[in-house]
């Protein structure tokens, strides 16, 4: 707010567009913790004519706010306003508020501990406040007052200024200030004092003079009492305005320029974006704070940048190396002594205590032009004392900590360097020519050293070290993960050693987190992974994980559709954590810690799938135990199960690989069981086959039959669409695998995959030979497999042209789904009575069944099925003579072409109807069936392959033959999954 309105999440500002929300924030956060009336907003938006609607407009800003601030603050509404709900700490404009009220609350002798409250407090104005916010109440009503505070600290901090005797660093300000405000008295007061102490006082009274002529022109008024005894004193040179000597003593004999900044990396390469805004934030006066991971290259950047700034501010060059990654820091006032004698300050006359040290530091940089670059910090706390006054010097800062408690202060994030950067850097260490001859062999070198600059030029320099080394060499040697750190050494240069620094300053409770999260063979995880491994509340993880990445070891991947942020390593990070794990844990405490961590996963997957639109398999139980999941867990985790599936996607396939890899095959085909529903509603076939597969191999190898047998109904499953023979064959020794062990729910799932096998073979008195076993197998129980055995029953009679027994299974069928929960099943049910009732001519009943379908997909949100539907139900509204009818068809298309994914794809999604339409009608219908299948193409669910058929029907009846071919080929080779 003190400046443009900005949003800075995590060092980075985060764009805020429209003007309305930089104004809508503004106005909350000078308020903020207080409500502020609607009435108030409409006007700071739109002055005194606000428009009509205003309410809604109002609303639709705050809740695009609510996005920006997710988070880090709320805002909420209360009766008839608006409430922001933020740390005051956060807000730039509250924050200047309390220092400048904690400086004011010092007692006697506190100057020198004042000057720096105040001066950090000023630090925080970017200009002018609230500056790019275009409001008459905010700009003409707001800002006045709040320019008048900053004068007000500015004036407080001149006062301490003086008494501290830095007249001559007081002087340029108050001289600006005094143009900017020719009539005010407490200023002429400073102005005044500071040129007198100056050696200057005929200008002190010139001073006096020019405020007098002014007010009497302007007010009539003479000059305050306090300011004429000023005068008076001037003019008598009064001793008691002489300046204090305390500290004159500590001032340097003579200007020295110091030139303290190590050579720079010879070999630096890329981070052109990088130098540039490093550079920018220096010439505006901005200190910069370079964060990153050991060996990411923060140092080498910012001596890049600090030799060529040196030009720029030729009062020298200042480094301090503080140590931050080592057991012991460097204190600031150990550093500060440095500093000052780099500028000419005799030891003898150094101050004792850490804050006039730090004044007098700032008073020796006020009007100097100085790079400084402050190495490897440790922490704000350790920065803040080594900080300049005033916008003069370039300050660098790096380190492994994010610095965000600085105030003032340019974030950057340092990552690892891009591949092309990476291999370049090989050929400026290594040679272009070598590295050129082995372009793909430099590419995977550069790979396995995770493009860590530090990694990078270890590896280069082995290669300088050894002629005869070729890279191919160098990649099969770093190729064994075991042994990578320890060929990742070179001389005094090893990845190893500066991990270690890090890892050496965290606390022994950060320790074991960082080598147990390292366990997770994941890509990237959610903190309540951590926490399941850990066996800690989902908030203890997040703090953990949240140090880990304020030191860079662990990073911020991205925050996933659940709204959960993922976290993960380093490649090289992650070596190195678990050699330390394997070293310093107990191998059983390592297994348990795994074996909660799968359990976890395997729990939530499971309820995950129960929650999805539909399931696809009955889920048979494995002997991997699982915790108990809290109600607000699950509501919290498991809101949308398809986003959760989303994120967790990756990380299931891995468990399965390494489960079965690692010769366990239960969490294997346990994992690989529980994703299967969801994989079906994304189409993701080859990861279906890439989880089921070495998860039968290890089951199969193991001697576990259940293991294999859920596999083996997998993969039929799987296969169904494509090779309905093969897909039988593995339903069948599936079913006499479940048989053997008495698992009823495991034979009734394989014989109902046999049924819609033996159905695509057009089988059908086999097809429901094995569908009646079902119904057997189950003895009267709601399984997925007893619903979906009724409804491909009806599928057959249909096909068969029995068309008077589909009725009595559709029923069948709707009363499982409605004991097992499954509205789509019920609704599907419901649609397909209606299609073949259309069939029979019996049209009011087929429009009853047609509208209890789409009550039920309205229900469920589904928009393609609901499309669906309502072509079928203004086919029968047309039938009917029913005017609706066009109404529908509207609604459909509409429907239809919505761009959003459905969570289930095109599930369910059937065909047109073969009714007569008025020829505008039918165009319109089918208008609505090609735009759902070019929309979202049809996983193997439900009525896919009757779309495809239909669709060829109805262009075949258009006269368009080769697209009545396609569209059959197309129905031939897809099968629902569930039909």
């Amino acid at each position: 707010m003190l400046g443009p309105v900005e949003v800075v999440k995590d060092g980075r500002q985060v764009p805020l567009g429209a003007a309305r929300l930089r104004c809508v924030l503004g106005l909350l956060a000078l308020d903020a913790g207080r409500v502020v009336p609607t009435d108030r907003v409409a006007e700071a938006l739109w002055g005194e004519r606000p428009p009509r609607g205003q309410a809604n407009s109002i609303q639709v800003t705050v809740s695009k706010l609510r996005r920006v601030l997710a988070g880090d603050a709320a805002i909420t509404r209360r009766g008839q306003g608006y409430l922001l709900e933020v740390d005051p700490g956060a807000v730039d404009l509250h924050r200047f508020r309390s220092e400048v009220a904690r400086a004011a609350a010092l007692g006697d002798g506190q100057d020198v501990r004042a000057e720096v409250i105040l001066a950090d407090a000023l630090r925080l104005w970017r200009g002018g406040p609230l500056a790019d916010v275009d409001s008459d109440l905010i700009r003409h009503r707001l800002v006045p007052s709040l320019e008048q505070e900053w004068l007000t600290a500015r004036l407080d901090h001149a006062d301490v200024t003086l008494r501290l005797g830095g007249h001559a660093k007081a002087l340029p300000e108050l001289t600006a200030l005094a143009r900017q405000h020719p009539h005010q008295q407490r200023l002429a007061a400073q102005l005044m004092l500071a040129l007198y102490r100056d050696g200057r006082p005929d200008d002190a009274l010139s001073a006096y003079r020019r405020l007098r002529a002014d007010l009497g022109q302007h007010s009539g008024l003479e000059p305050s009492r306090e300011l004429r005894k000023l005068h008076q004193d001037i003019l008598r040179a009064d001793p008691a305005l002489d300046p204090p000597t305390a500290g004159a003593a500590h001032l340097p004999q003579r200007a020295v320029k110091p030139a303290q900044l190590p050579l720079a990396v010879a070999e630096f390469t890329g981070r052109d974006s990088e130098v540039t805004r490093l550079i920018a934030h220096a010439r505006a006066g901005s200190i910069s704070a370079l964060a990153g991971q050991g060996g990411v290259g923060k140092t080498a950047l910012a001596l890049r940048v600090a030799h060529e700034l040196a030009a720029e501010f030729p009062d020298g060059q200042l480094y301090v190396n503080l140590g931050g990654a080592r057991p012991g820091p460097l204190e600031p006032g150990r550093a500060l002594v440095g500093l000052l004698s780099a500028l000419g300050v005799p030891s003898g006359r150094l101050p004792d205590g850490l804050e006039e040290r730090s004044a007098l530091f700032r008073s020796l940089l006020a009007d100097r032009r100085v790079v400084m670059l402050l190495d490897d910090a440790a922490g704000e706390a350790q920065v803040r004392p080594l900080l300049p006054g005033t916008r003069s010097v370039a300050v660098l800062v790096t380190s492994r900590t994010s610095l965000l408690g600085l105030e003032g202060t340019r974030h950057l994030r340092l990552d690892v360097l891009t591949p092309a950067q990476a291999v370049g850097l090989l050929g400026k260490v290594a040679g272009a020519a070598r590295i050129g001859d082995e372009p793909e062999a430099a590419a995977e070198l550069a790979g396995l050293c995770g493009h860590l600059p530090l990694a990078v030029r270890v590896a280069a320099a082995k290669l300088v070290a050894r002629p005869r080394l070729t890279v191919s060499q160098l990649v099969r040697r770093l190729s064994d993960e075991r042994r990578r750190l320890d060929e990742l050494v070179a001389g005094d240069l090893a990845v190893r050693a500066s991990l270690r620094l890090s890892y050496q300053g965290l606390t022994p409770r950060l320790r074991h987190a960082f080598r147990t999260f390292a366990l997770l063979g994941v890509p990237d995880f959610a903190s309540w992974a951590g926490a399941a491994m850990l066996g800690v509340s989902a908030e203890e993880a997040e703090e953990l994980l949240e140090a880990l990445v304020d030191v860079h070891l662990i990073e911020v991947s991205y925050v996933d559709a659940t709204g959960w942020a993922r976290y993960r390593f380093h490649d090289l990070t992650r070596l190195f954590a678990r050699e330390c794990a394997f070293a310093e844990d107990d191998e059983a405490v390592r297994a348990e810690s795994l074996r909660r961590a799968i359990g976890c996963w395997l729990a939530l997957a499971g309820e995950a799938d129960r929650r999805l639109p539909c399931q696809v398999l009955d889920l048979i139980g494995g002997p991997v135990p699982r915790p108990e999941l809290t109600e607000g867990c699950t509501r919290e985790l498991l809101a949308d199960p398809i986003a959760w599936f989303d994120a967790e996607r990756a990380s299931l396939l891995v468990l399965v690989q390494d489960a079965a890899e690692a010769a366990c095959p239960a969490p294997a085909w346990e994992a690989a069981q529980v994703a299967a529903g969801y994989l079906a509603i994304r189409n993701l076939r080859d990861e279906w086959a890439e989880t089921n597969r070495p998860a039968l191999r290890a089951s199969t190898a193991a001697g576990d039959r259940l293991g294999e047998a859920v596999m083996l109904r997998g993969l039929a499953l799987h296969i169904l669409p494509v090779d309905h023979r093969a897909a039988h064959e593995h339903a069948a020794e599936a079913q006499r695998l479940f048989a053997g062990l008495g698992d009823r729910r495991g034979q009734a799932d394989a014989l109902r995959l046999r049924g819609a096998a033996l159905r695509l073979a057009q089988r059908w008195d086999e097809a429901l030979e094995c569908l009646r076993e079902v119904d057997e197998a189950a003895r009267g129980e709601a399984w997925v497999s007893t619903v979906s055995a009724s409804i491909l029953m009806a599928l057959i009679h249909r096909d068969a042209g029995r068309l008077d027994e589909v009725a009595p299974c559709l029923r069948r069928s709707r009363e499982l789904a409605r004991r097992l929960g499954d509205e789509p099943s019920e609704a599907f049910a419901w649609l397909l009575e209606g299609s073949v009732l259309s069939t029979q001519d019996k049209t009011d009943d087929a429009v009853s069944a047609f509208e209890r379908a789409l009550a039920l997909f309205r229900g469920l949100g589904h928009r393609a099925t609901q499309a669906m539907t309502l072509v079928y139900l203004a086919c029968g509204y047309t039938r009917q003579g029913d005017e609706r009818a066009q109404s529908l068809l509207d609604e459909a298309l509409r429907l239809s072409k919505d761009r959003r994914r459905e969570p289930t794809g095109s599930m369910a999604v059937g065909s047109l109807v073969r009714f007569v339409f008025p020829s505008f009608e039918f165009e319109r219908a089918l208008a609505v069936l090609v735009a759902t299948v070019r929309r979202d193409r049809p996983a193997s669910v439900a009525l896919v392959p009757e779309l495809f058929r239909e669709l060829g029907d109805s262009y075949q009846a258009m006269g368009e033959p080769s697209k009545a071919d396609d569209a059959w080929e197309r129905s031939r080779l897809l099968l629902a999954i569930r039909p």
